[in-house]
């Protein structure tokens, strides 16, 4: 019988796989359907991820720097790149850290292209492992402070996108908030 309920719970893990899965943001009631491999989600043990739902309106590049105890400042070394499109609703940027990592701070450049206006962050969700943290649109100024490229809208949960001297270079520094969950999360302390 205990072989019968072990395979019977195979079966539906394995079809559950690649079906698509709805997001829904806590304060709206749009779906969007994303599909992912069971790969892309689940970190291994010593694996960090980051993952970005958000709205853009224009395709973009989005880039992590990261530095840990043996640097003090970023380098193009440590970066972890990711793409945006410009199709309407929710979006899922998967940010996989090298196994083994452990950044002690990061920078979030969030676009590369002078044509996105504003992004809506919906989550952000850091884990290694079993253990992770959200960062919801409304408390992401609790977590990230904007350069002087973003505004940030709290009603909307919006990064309002501006050049400044002809120049474009929109990125979220940590908050002392963001590295206590990040240490959490790393199940560490720097």
């Amino acid at each position: 019988m205990k072989n019968l309920i072990l395979l019977l719970a195979t079966f539906i893990t394995l079809q559950s796989c690649g079906e698509d899965k709805k997001v829904r943001t806590k304060d709206s009631s749009e779906e969007s359907t994303t599909t992912d491999n069971v790969q892309n989600t689940n970190s291994t043990s010593n694996e960090l991820i980051i993952t970005l739902n958000a709205d853009f309106n224009k395709n973009d590049e989005l880039i992590i720097f990261w530095k840990d105890k043996n640097i003090g400042w970023f380098t193009d070394e440590k970066t972890i790149y990711g793409g945006a499109s410009d199709i309407d609703g929710h979006q899922t940027i998967v940010f996989k850290f090298p196994n083994g990592a452990i950044p002690n701070d990061l920078r979030f450049d969030i676009s590369n292209n002078k044509e996105q206006k504003e992004i809506k962050v919906n989550f952000i969700k850091l884990q290694q492992g079993p253990r992770e943290f959200y960062i919801f649109g409304d408390e992401l100024t609790k977590y990230f402070k904007p350069n002087e490229f973003i505004s940030y809208n709290a009603e909307k949960h919006k990064l309002i996108l501006s050049e400044n001297k002809s120049q474009y270079d929109p990125y979220l520094n940590t908050t002392h908030d963001f590295i206590l969950e990040l240490q959490k999360v790393l199940n560490t302390t720097f």
